[in-house]
């Protein structure tokens, strides 16, 4: 098996916004809203909150444009990715690979990698109820998994997760 590293956050729309030089989001506009100017452009976007309302056309972009700004070397990779290292190039994790996190590199004995217990999700997820505020939720807000001192946030609810599928390398959703 490849090693490969995954993301602590879901995509930001401020990380968006700076690779895409706008921001698609239905929830840009909500308690947390902010303006910021891209090439004079006055762009709306709650940046702590995950980008949604993208196609895989659009992800398929971003992640080409982001691998052009770090192939460069360019200083907006290292606001957008602080660890970024030259290099490093980036993509959407398959389907097997989120799984492979999400289950705690398979090591979790329950539905998620912290059990079974229902009454223990909302410790991890924004879901259902948690969810009717009419937007979606800031990342990293909730307890994160936490693999090798690194903590990944928002692995279950807040939004769908974008992956490739594994067998046919077809865009996807996972959740």
């Amino acid at each position: 098996a490849k090693k490969f590293e995954i993301s602590s956050t879901l995509v930001t729309q401020w990380m968006w916004a700076m690779i895409i030089k706008g921001n698609p989001s239905y929830f840009s506009a909500g308690i947390y809203s902010t303006e910021i100017t891209i090439d004079d452009r006055q762009v709306t976007l709650q940046p702590d909150h995950p980008v949604e309302q993208v196609s895989g056309y659009e992800v398929d972009n971003f992640f080409e444009l982001l691998n052009r700004v770090a192939q460069k070397n360019e200083s907006l990779i290292y606001k957008v990715i602080p660890d970024h290292r030259p290099g490093d190039r980036y993509r959407l994790p398959t389907s097997d690979e989120w799984e492979y996190v999400a289950t705690d590199l398979g090591r979790a004995e329950g539905r998620w990698h912290f059990g079974d217990d229902w009454k223990d999700l909302s410790l991890y997820a924004h879901y259902g109820l948690d969810l009717r505020s009419g937007s979606t939720r800031r990342v990293g807000e909730l307890r994160p998994l936490v693999i090798n001192g690194a903590p990944i946030f928002d692995l279950y609810g807040n939004v769908e997760e974008w992956v490739t599928d594994s067998r046919n390398s077809k865009i996807c959703a996972s959740n």
